[in-house]
């Protein structure tokens, strides 16, 4: 009921302008519709107990579309024949009638940031009574509007429903307070989702950025612009300000936000009074000076309830010494009677660094490939190499003059796997933390494994099926590839029960890539611990075999090779040098893959964690390379379908295209 009412209010023709009839001969179904502006809103409803049907004249709006307003769902298009709709018992639906490109832009087109482009609301109070007071649906309805075009809100291919805030905690920024705002978003077609804001409002002639909301214009004429101060940057003064008490609320009208510290808390010497902010660590942290013994506050922008791994997992490496992750110093904690606690946001000490290990990679794999083309390096052609073909040629050196070429990325692959290994080390030894622990291996958790990849395995070629109408011909023909490959992906998935597994389950990094590494001068640092984003929270926080994260790793690079060969022949080679390319390509990420799982077995402590013998680790590392592939081509169906092809030729490399039918 109450969403009920909060939609109707904001539809203003709901209750003002003109009222028309639309008299259907079935005399059970009352049909009306009321115009106001450029809106117009079509009711129509069941008065009966029983199912009903009903022809109506819509000839006055031909052309238009009716929107479905709860699940923003576009109905076909008005014509000339009687408009025909069916009703359940008692059922009603609420349409607005739009043109079609404002249908299509409802569900699938963002909007522009600039502020002559933003929605106006016009409040009779100051404006934080807008988080409560009447005017909250046309904030909420620009709150989603804001969400739909941020590149780090999950739900941008999805029909949102509505936004519903859940509290409002003031952040006090001097003269313009900051309120920090947890959102529900609900969709139509899956689960809500919590997202953190920060709203502020500033001066009507500032030239705010993406982060942009909505004009305000107050009861006396006041105006000025509702801005995320997030990814406005305004909040990195705001935080500079709060109290430096160990656990001093702010409080909100349900909840509070406390600070939590490790271990001593924040040295003095770290203190600032303007934190850098981000929402993404690994893409903010960048070489600068000016920055060095700064903090980052790290805001998580979707929000669950439990504690984040980011900052769980980040504390503990800090309590134990590991050198190669930020230095995580606190958290921000929402918390609610009788609620599992929110982490909002994670305070490190920033890492000076010169990027990420993907874009070196991706460098150092053009230079390569440019130059093994130039000197007409012949490699044999090889499919792709497993995880038993790279443990057999861990340890060897390549032959030359391919050592030659890939000397760089060869070194920087052995440094990642020591690396690696440490972090690894370091969290099995983390045993003190709650839920941190090693465990050892058993057959109830090997049918776990199993069950959680065959259950992954079959949501995600379900999920494929419902796209097959909207996919390409290309995408299309690959995906029924992938589909007829259901019983062999099955069947590597089911190999982790063919033998007891020996070595231990650990928490780890969870979504380990070549992005989540910093390059440090001739180091490197391993950040962003929150995990897969579209897993459970408590799915992340399970503890799982290290392999899983070198599997990932390995999936980056296999990314990394996939990525610079679409680079070279986008800029244009020969036939004869595209030939060359593919085997070029698999020798290098064989040589690669091979030094980085060679240092990371090789790494101290890793005998007592990892599967005793080679097979294990090698039937183990292809089923998570496989499940990673699987893992990220459901994660582009529903975040980035445009990427859908590449993410279903990945799966294809891993399981084979199966032989054409031989001739008869």
């Amino acid at each position: 009921m109450k969403r009920l009412l909060a939609l109707r209010k904001r539809h203003g023709a709901f209750g003002r302008g003109s009222l028309t009839f639309l008299e259907p001969a079935n005399h059970r179904v009352l049909a009306f519709v009321r115009e106001w502006d450029d809106e117009r809103i079509l009711v129509v409803a069941n008065l009966s107990r029983f199912g009903q049907a009903a022809d109506l004249d819509l000839g006055a709006y031909r052309g238009l579309i009716p929107m479905e307003l709860f699940g923003r769902t576009s109905f076909w298009p008005i014509g000339d024949d009687p408009y025909r709709l069916t009703l359940g018992p008692h059922a009603f639906y609420w349409f607005a009638l739009v043109p079609a490109p404002v249908a299509a832009h409802a569900e699938t087109e963002p909007i522009d940031s600039g502020v002559e482009a933003l929605p106006l609301i016009e409040m009779a109070e100051s404006w934080p009574d807008l988080l409560t007071g009447r005017e909250r649906g046309m904030l909420e309805e620009a709150l989603a509007r804001f969400l739909d075009r941020q590149p780090w809100f999950r739900g941008r291919v999805e029909s949102i429903l509505g936004v519903a805030i859940l509290d409002a905690v003031p952040l006090r920024a001097g003269e313009r307070d900051i309120f920090l705002v947890p959102v529900n978003v609900d969709y139509s077609d899956r689960g809500p989702e919590t997202y953190l804001l920060a709203l502020q409002v500033v001066p009507a002639d500032t030239e705010p950025g993406t982060g942009a909301i909505a004009r305000i214009r107050s009861g006396d004429g006041e105006e000025g612009v509702l801005v995320d101060a997030i990814e406005e940057g305004t909040i990195n003064a705001a935080l500079g300000r709060k109290p430096d008490a160990e656990g001093v609320p702010w409080s909100g009208r349900d909840g509070e936000i406390v600070e939590l510290r490790n271990g001593a808390g924040w040295p003095a010497s770290e203190i600032t009074d303007h934190p850098m902010v981000t929402s993404h660590f690994a893409e903010a942290a960048v070489a600068d000076g000016e920055k060095l013994g700064r903090l980052v506050v790290k805001f998580l922008r979707r929000i669950k309830e439990g504690v984040n791994p980011e900052w769980e997992v980040g504390a503990a490496l800090t309590e134990v010494g590991f050198p190669h992750v930020p230095t995580v110093l606190g958290a921000l904690e929402y918390r609610r009677p009788r609620r599992p606690p929110l982490t909002l946001a994670v305070v490190q000490v920033f890492v000076p660094n010169s990027g990420n290990a993907w874009d070196f990679t991706l460098e150092t794999l053009r230079q390569y490939l440019t130059e093994a083309l130039t000197q007409g390096l012949a490699v044999p052609n090889i499919p792709e190499p497993t995880a038993r073909d790279l443990l057999a040629a861990a340890g060897e050196t390549p032959p030359e003059p391919l050592a030659g070429l890939i000397s760089d990325a060869f070194a920087f692959a052995r440094l990642l796997g020591t690396r690696t290994a440490g972090l690894h080390q370091a969290l099995a030894i983390a045993d003190a933390v709650p839920h941190f622990a090693p465990e050892p291996f058993t057959s109830s958790t090997q049918r776990s494994l199993y069950q959680s990849m065959r259950g992954l395995n079959t949501r995600v070629l379900r999920r494929l099926r419902q796209a097959l109408p909207e996919a390409t011909d290309d995408e299309r023909r690959l995906a029924e590839i992938v589909l007829d490959r259901e019983a062999p992906a099955e069947g590597r998935f089911a190999r982790v029960l063919d033998r007891p597994l020996s070595g231990f389950r650990i928490r780890g990094h969870g979504d380990y890539h070549l992005r989540q590494v910093l390059r440090t001068g001739d180091d490197v640092v391993i950040v962003d611990f929150e995990g897969e984003p579209d897993r459970y929270l408590e799915e992340r926080r399970l503890r799982s075999s290290p392999l899983r994260d070198v599997a990932c790793l390995l999936h980056s690079y296999r990314a990394a090779t996939r990525a610079a060969l679409l680079h070279l022949r986008e800029t244009g080679v020969s036939p004869e040098d595209d030939a060359t390319l593919d085997a070029l390509a698999q020798a290098w990420y064989r040589w690669v893959g091979a030094a980085f799982l060679d240092a990371y077995q090789r790494g101290t402590g890793m005998e007592a964690i990892l599967p005793a013998s080679a097979e294990e680790r090698a039937l183990l590392i292809d089923a998570l390379v496989l499940e990673k592939a699987i893992y990220e081509l459901g994660y582009t169906l529903d975040h980035v379908p445009g990427q859908l092809a590449r993410a279903l030729r990945s799966v294809i490399d891993l399981l084979g295209d199966p032989e054409p039918p031989a001739a008869p």
